[in-house]
This record gives structure tokens, sequence and C-alpha cells, in this order.
């Protein structure tokens, strides 16, 4: 065993929590095909371009470094292959094994309630949605359960890994309109209060160069706050400066950064391209990141700077 796998061995016996894994995103590959040829959708070329069947875990590389276009142009197609109910429950199984089979045992997926149908074609509604992954959720930690407890019983809990919890946060895609957020948001309220203890927190993710935090959804993610839910939102996704008299888009991003941080949410997802005065102002703040260095190294600025090589992109984090 080289020294490069005995690194990765290591690091998968290790146990883990997984605090930003968004529900389509874990989708596995060879899933993602199969439901697109069931469903008639045809996979852009740039997908098959990245594809990899015999993929050695322990490399840490990425052939194919996207874009944050690219992947969003991506995911486009995956709702399109996860459109009915059968679909959904088996993504969310699946990401749960391969979250269990590296050893994780607590993740937060995250994901936005979406209209489906039933095989019958009955329309399954956003609240059927979130219900759907939360019946798959708490299955599957009841097997968790019940598996650990019998091998501690049997005396083989040294060589057992732990149970996975699996816990749920509702998405606001921040590309779709101000009322569609608070009905997500509503939905995440609803289900909280009546004892659901699946789920933990709302977030904004989707696109950032649509609409922007402060003009947009601070108003949905204070009613949250009002609630009681923990809020994670996306930022430093795209470059920023605080003065740029070419780019204004770069100091858009900056305004809306400083929103964000203003405001204050339990934790920031990514982070990685934040300006330098911004990055003091959380270093105050201390506010969690979740650094998601995988997802930091295959598809944004990491990808380049590191020739798509996880080690070295974490190192330089």
């Amino acid at each position: 065993m080289s020294h490069q796998e005995a690194n990765h061995e290591f690091c998968k016996r290790l146990p883990k929590i997984e605090l930003h894994a968004h529900l389509n995103g874990s989708i596995r590959e060879e899933t993602l095909v199969e439901l697109a040829r069931e469903r008639g959708v045809e996979l852009p070329p740039e997908f098959h371009d990245g594809f990899h069947t015999n993929r050695d875990p322990s490399q840490f590389l990425n052939s194919k470094p996207r874009s944050l276009v690219d992947c969003f142009h991506i995911f486009s197609f995956i709702p399109k292959c996860v459109s009915d109910v059968a679909a959904l429950e088996r993504i969310t199984r699946e990401a749960l094994e391969d979250a269990a089979d590296e050893n994780i045992c607590y993740i937060e997926l995250r994901t936005g309630p979406k209209i489906l149908f039933h095989h019958e074609g009955e329309v399954c509604t956003k609240e059927d949605y979130l219900g759907t992954i939360i019946r798959v959720m708490e299955s599957f930690e009841r097997r968790e359960l019940n598996r650990y407890e019998a091998n501690r019983q049997r005396r083989e809990s040294s060589e057992t890994r732990l149970p996975l919890i699996p816990r749920l946060i509702v998405s606001v895609d921040r590309s779709k309109t101000v009322e569609e957020a608070y009905e997500n948001v509503d939905l995440a309220i609803e289900l909280k209060a009546s004892g659901c203890k699946q789920i933990v927190g709302v977030e904004l993710g989707g696109d950032p160069t649509k609409n922007d935090f402060g003009e947009h959804f601070l108003p949905v993610f204070s009613k949250a706050r009002r609630h009681g839910l923990p809020i994670s939102i996306h930022c430093g996704e795209v470059p920023m400066a605080r003065e740029s008299r070419d780019r204004p888009d770069l100091v858009r991003a900056h305004e809306e950064a400083l929103s964000i941080l203003k405001f204050g949410p339990e934790r920031l997802g990514h982070s990685l391209l934040i300006s330098e005065d911004l990055g003091v102002m959380l270093d105050d703040l201390l506010i969690p990141v979740e650094v998601c260095p995988t997802s930091n190294v295959l598809t944004l600025e990491l990808a380049n700077h590191e020739e798509g090589c996880l080690l070295k992109g974490i190192q330089n984090h």
C-alpha cells in the first residue's frame, strides 16, 4: 500500500461529520445516467467528459475541473431526472449509504422542496417532497442504531463504525422568487414546530450571480431566525472587491457579502473568495465556515491553482 493509499484509508476510517452536502449534488454518477435514460433525458456532453467509472479514490484528483457556471449547468439537468418520488427516495437512500460507507456519523443533507409526481401520476407537493426525504432518513437511522446496538451487544464495538445520524436543511434557491423563498422557509418552520427532529435549519444557495441577499432575501431569513431556525448562507463563491472602476460586479459581490456578514448567520458556505477586509471582519465575528474542500478544489478557484489535487488544495486552503 502506497503512502497516499494509506492516507486515504486512514481518512476513510476516521469518524466524520458532513455539514454541507446538497442532496442533488450527492447523486451517484451511475444513478444519474440510469435515471436520465429511463426518463428520456439527454445529459449535456460536458457531464460525460468528466464521467469516471473506475476512479481510484486515493488519487484525490479531478481530471476535468469545472467552473461554477459549468456545475450549475449540469445541476440544472438533475431535477429533470429526479422527477418522481421513486427517484427521490433512491437518491436520498444512496446518499446516506455512501456517507455511511465513508464512516460519516452525522450528516446534514440540504435541498429545496420541489413538486414531483407519483408513479400513478398524482402530484407530489413540496410538503410530500420533504416528507419523503424525512421518512427515508427515519428508516435509515433506525437501521443504523439497531445495527450498532446489536454489534455492541456482541462486543464488536471496537470494529464497528458509529451509526449515521441524518438531518435535513431546507434550501432556498436564490435564482427563484422571494415568494418561493417564503414558501420553503414556512415549510421548515411548520415541520420544526410539529416536532420534526430531522429539520435542523434553512440555507440560501444556488447560482451566486442571481439576485441579492440584502435586497431580496433578508426579510425571509429574518423570519426564519424569529422562529428559531439556524441559518447557513453560501458566501464568497465569486470574486469581489471593495472598490473597482472597471468591474461593478466585483463591488456588488462585496456589498452582498458585507450584508450577509452583518446579518450574522450561524454558518457560512464556502467563503473561498471573500475579500481580505471582509476576512478580517469574519475573524472578528467568529462565524464558522463550511469550507467544502472537495467542492472548492474540484469546481472553484482551487481547481485552477492546485491542478485539481484535493490534498494540495486543502493544505493551501
